[in-house]
């Protein structure tokens, strides 16, 4: 999964689950360059979904911990995370 996190599409946001596939957490890659930038996170099960604001600059994913699901928001550098939502429900879509 991927989005577009500035408005010149310089950089992209790309997630994933899969340690065997290579990509574990959330990278931020430089599309001019091929620079790639691991994002810290709380720590989660499953990471079902990413998506971008370039408008603020913002990052959302949406997560599993245990049996909760949540949306998270957090600066690129990892910074400010906050969970807005947790539930009991899956929640597969950041849209």
């Amino acid at each position: 999964m991927a989005c577009w996190l500035t408005p010149d599409r310089s950089q992209i946001v790309s997630g994933g689950d899969s340690e065997a596939g290579g990509v574990r957490g959330v990278r931020i890659i430089n599309r001019l360059n091929g620079e790639v930038k691991e994002v810290p996170q709380a720590e989660y099960k499953w990471l079902f979904d990413i998506d971008c604001s370039p408008r603020t600059g913002m990052i959302l994913a949406v997560t599993q911990t245990g049996e909760k699901y949540h949306i998270r928001i957090f600066q690129p550098d990892g910074s400010g995370e906050r969970t807005l939502v947790e539930e009991n429900e899956e929640i597969p879509s950041a849209r």
